[in-house]
């Protein structure tokens, strides 16, 4: 048995095929602008014996629609005596109260950025467990402009 395509066939279907691929095509990153955004803690330590907020910051800046907070170095102190998975970097947007909390695994895992928060506002901090030492080192951060 022979299949033939009828020549008036084929364009229809090319330009089904040609709509058909620009469908599931990915979009576009929305525009951002990148900026230099430097903080360094420095080495905190929890003395206590509970675990406690010991590192907090906020990141402002102006006219941003939204931010992806980008760190250098990012240290999160474990104790093996407490049991879970270690201090954690927690970051809450000021605009709508969405909250990324992440231990060194998820760190690692998220290339040392955060997920995109809306505003203008970020507060960054280290939740860490007792006995332990904490740093962050911010570089950047993207903004989409407003």
């Amino acid at each position: 048995m022979q299949f033939r395509i009828h020549k008036h066939t084929f364009a229809p279907l090319a330009l089904i095929g040609a709509l058909c691929g620009t469908t599931f095509a990915q979009e576009a990153p929305p525009p951002f602008i990148p900026v230099s955004y430097a903080y360094d803690t420095g080495w905190v330590e929890n003395r206590s014996s509970q675990r406690i907020v010991t590192i907090s910051f906020t990141v402002y800046q102006p006219q941003a629609e939204w931010m992806r907070l980008y760190f250098q170095d990012v240290h999160l102190g474990r104790n093996p005596q407490v049991p879970g998975q270690g201090s954690i970097l927690r970051m809450t947007a000021f605009k709508d109260g969405a909250v990324q909390e992440m231990n060194t695994t998820h760190v690692d895992q998220w290339q040392k950025s955060s997920a995109y928060f809306n505003g203008e506002s970020v507060q960054v901090e280290v939740l860490a467990d007792p006995g332990t030492r904490s740093r962050l080192v911010m570089r950047a951060l993207d903004m989409g402009p407003a």
